[in-house]
């Protein structure tokens, strides 16, 4: 291929990337105008419902708070054949003149133009347009309230969900269940919708294993082999591919991480653990049970 061979399929290229983004834009832009002319559609309904009088399923009223309606929805896309449609005692001169308005007008000037209220602007999700019985400033500050009280109430939420998991996971009475219940906490939502789970050290989790019912004998006492029963645990539930194993190095020797796994996600296989301080992990019978008096 020569230079001028290259320089032109390269040119190809680079016209035909430029018609798809001009498609996609035409497509985004066609999806925000529908979006936008279904909110003013409610508007009018909520308006002619208040009143108490109704102009049919989708007409505007002949008069200028009609128009001015009119005018917002062909800003929006709305086509000519739908405008005679939705207005039948619109001439077609006055649609072009309405027309020619809407095409000049920018969406800040929409809101004052068809009388939009502050209320009217929350009930129809109307947020990109300029209320017109409150200041910039004082939206402004509405906004900020709403976003602190949002976000406020999302952190009650995460508590409230933080608080009802410790207590299922304390109230967990098999000891798989609550060790998946401890794993849970350490969930995050990936880009595609999703769930992953991030890695925790065994020796946070036995410290959740202490305040757990399923971890304590019959009458309530502690365990005094706690550990052997959780890595117990830990090797079953690896075994039937729910959680993952991992031995990281700590300060005192090998740490063991563990995460639980998707339903989706592969299991992988991995070597038998082995700990720094030379004792083996588990087997598929659980050891016998001590327990702590007093404790």
């Amino acid at each position: 291929m020569t230079y001028q061979q290259t320089k032109t399929k390269l040119a190809e290229l680079l016209a035909e990337r430029r018609r798809a983004g001009e498609r996609r834009r035409a497509e985004q832009w066609r999806r925000l105008t529908n979006i936008w002319r279904g909110r003013l559609t409610k508007l009018c309904q909520l308006r002619t419902k208040a009143d108490g009088v109704s102009h049919g399923t989708h007409h505007l009223p002949d008069n200028s708070d009609g128009r001015a309606m009119l005018q917002a929805l062909l800003r929006f896309g709305l086509t000519a054949e739908n405008a005679m449609t939705d207005a039948p005692w619109c001439e077609a001169s006055e649609l072009k003149k309405l027309q020619r308005a809407a095409r000049r007008m920018k969406w800040r000037d929409v809101g004052p133009l068809i009388g939009l209220t502050y209320d009217e602007r929350e009930a129809c999700k109307l947020w990109r347009l300029m209320p017109c019985d409150v200041t910039a400033a004082e939206l402004e500050r509405r906004q900020a309230d709403k976003r602190r009280k949002t976000e406020r109430e999302r952190r009650q939420k995460k508590r409230r969900e933080r608080r009802e998991a410790m207590e299922s996971m304390r109230n967990a009475t098999k000891r798989d269940d609550a060790i998946l219940r401890m794993l849970d906490k350490a969930a995050y939502r990936t880009p595609d919708g999703s769930f992953g789970y991030e890695w925790m050290p065994v020796s946070a989790m036995m410290k959740d294993a202490q305040e757990c019912k399923a971890f304590r004998s019959p009458d309530g006492w502690r365990l005094r082999n706690l550990r052997d029963a959780m890595h117990v645990e830990l090797k079953i539930l690896a075994k039937w591919g729910a959680i993952q194993k991992e031995l990281r190095d700590g300060r005192r020797g090998k740490v063991l991480w563990v995460r639980k796994l998707n339903l989706e996600e592969p299991v992988p296989v991995g070597k038998a653990d082995t700990f720094s301080d030379g004792r083996s992990v588990g087997g598929e019978k659980r050891p016998k049970l001590t327990v702590i008096q007093g404790g």
